[in-house]
């Protein structure tokens, strides 16, 4: 039994599997022979911290692996296992650390919009709450499922698949099946009615074919103030080995995710209304008085007449503003990524791979404004930002071993059609909402803004790696990258900005040195 405590809530995690599962297999596949020491790690205490770094790398990457991953909670973000390693920062309002809004991760001071993320070399865009071209990791694979996370401080591997990954990459490596078969599953029970299940079925080795298929489900109330996080996840994977040489691998995950959110606190607010404050989700008539006092005072307006109140002008407590508490907020997204890969040894020499992927999000940011009215008289509207990403991408890589000299050369393409529209909704009755923040709306009395971005990325790298001697090892290359941006709105308003933007530079040097 595993007890893990963070910010007054404990989790108790029991874990029961038959067969076997070869996580930590799975994990060195994926890893570079050069830093795959991380097996011994099965050896180590549950207090024991597994950090690997790169041995001849000329530029620092450190790794961990599945044996490091497993100490951590079922269902924890990969993210907070490598929050220990040197220049990391990882920063969350969850004891698990997938509640999106509030997570943060920098690296050797650059901010999370200035790295690469990938997941088995599929982009993951910056990971940012309100991404364009991505998703955050925790819906984009079940933590259980997460062989091996690959940190490259700097600039960064330079052949990634990135056009964020100026201070560094973050690569993500998901097991590969068992070789048995095996059923394992793990369950997860803490505080605030916190419940988290995992299964995986994994086929074993099937003349030379390998699958897995495996679902988790997490319910956790807030651990302050009324709401939840809950989410559905679906993972599957299949590999197979050629005879001769070669290996196709495949991958389909999807993730319902709806969480509702805490209020954010500035300093004066912690001190003023205490460090358990919250929105008052459980108080609609509260939320109510709230916005009518505002309207009262002239703190909002907006474009819908407001009715006359009685609420009067004095805030109740110690709440001097709206602002201290709305009624709820919350955030919805739902993510589709599949991808295929072929590697093939083309001589003993030479080996090329070659990666498609296909990413589907529809999602959507909610709150209960009290600067709009709605229609119906409410002093309250539910505002959202809605998000709809359809991108495809391809990823090539050639690399020749020529002795002294490794030689790389990698292309990457991508298009993406991101749509983003400002929506406002009725919420109804006085008693209760007619809606919650957990529920994608239809409907809306007025929508602010529904803009179309299409972006087509183009980026290849070439790079040398020298080795001189065994002590002596020199690596340099470059990459080049256009960027191409077309903006239109979909409903017109004559304040945005609309057209075509191009971004292009086709060398982007970068060298290192090692010597020990």
């Amino acid at each position: 039994m595993t007890r893990i405590s963070l910010r007054r809530t404990f989790l108790c995690s029991t874990v029961a599997g038959l067969g076997c599962l070869t996580a930590a297999a799975g994990a060195q596949s994926a890893a570079s022979p050069a830093i795959t020491q991380v097996a011994m790690a099965d050896a180590a205490g549950e207090d024991a911290e597994i950090v690997v770094f790169g041995r001849g790398q000329t530029r620092q990457v450190a790794e961990i692996g599945a044996a490091d991953l497993r100490l951590t909670t079922p269902g924890t973000s990969p993210l907070k296992a490598i929050q220990k390693l040197p220049g990391v920062n990882f920063q969350s309002a969850d004891p698990f650390g997938v509640y999106e809004w509030s997570t943060r991760i920098s690296l050797r001071g650059f901010n999370q919009n200035q790295l690469g993320f990938t997941l088995d070399g599929v982009p993951l865009g910056d990971m940012s709450y309100g991404n364009t071209n991505g998703l955050h990791i925790s819906r984009a694979i079940i933590s259980d499922n997460v062989g091996t996370v690959r940190v490259s401080q700097g600039a960064g591997a330079l052949g990634t698949a990135s056009s964020s990954n100026l201070g560094g990459t973050i690569e993500f490596f998901s097991r590969d099946p068992s070789k048995d078969l095996a059923v394992t599953g793990n369950a997860t029970y803490g505080s605030q009615d916190t419940f988290r299940g995992f299964a995986a079925i994994d086929s074993g080795d099937i003349s030379g074919f390998r699958s897995y298929v495996s679902y988790a489900y997490l319910d956790a109330k807030k651990w302050k103030g009324v709401g939840t996080q809950r989410s559905h996840q679906v993972n599957a994977k299949a590999t197979y080995d050629f005879a001769g040489g070669g290996k196709l691998t495949g991958f389909v995950n999807f993730t319902d995710r709806k969480e509702n959110d805490y209020q954010d606190l500035s300093l004066d607010q912690i001190n003023r209304l205490g460090y358990d404050w919250d929105n008052v989700s459980g108080d609609w008539p509260q939320a109510l008085k709230l916005a009518q006092i505002a309207a009262n005072r002239g703190e909002v307006g907006g474009f819908i007449p407001r009715r006359p109140n009685t609420a009067g002008t004095v805030y109740p407590g110690k709440i001097t503003n709206v602002d201290d508490a709305y009624y709820d907020a919350g955030g919805l997204r739902r993510d589709w990524l599949g991808s295929v890969k072929l590697d093939v040894p083309l001589t003993e020499r030479l080996n090329a791979s070659v990666q498609g992927y296909y990413h589907n999000n529809k999602g959507q940011g909610s709150w209960f404004t009290p600067y709009v009215a709605s229609p119906s008289g409410n002093d309250i509207s539910f505002r959202t930002t809605e998000y709809d990403i359809s991108r495809v991408g391809f990823i090539g890589n050639i690399k020749a071993d020529l002795g002294a000299h490794t030689l790389s050369l990698n292309a990457w393409w991508e298009n993406n059609d991101f749509n983003q529209a400002r929506r406002f909704y009725d919420v109804g009755g006085t008693v209760t909402p007619s809606t919650t923040a957990l529920s994608y709306q239809q409907n809306p009395f007025f929508t602010q803004w529904y803009n179309a971005f299409n972006t087509e990325t183009f980026q290849f790298a070439v790079q040398d790696e020298w080795k001189i001697s065994d002590a002596f090892t020199i690596n340099a290359g470059f990459k080049g990258q256009s960027v191409k941006l077309r903006a239109r709105e979909i409903i017109p308003t004559g304040r945005l900005a609309i057209g075509n933007i191009k971004s292009e530079d086709f060398f982007l040097p970068q060298a290192g040195a090692l010597y020990r």
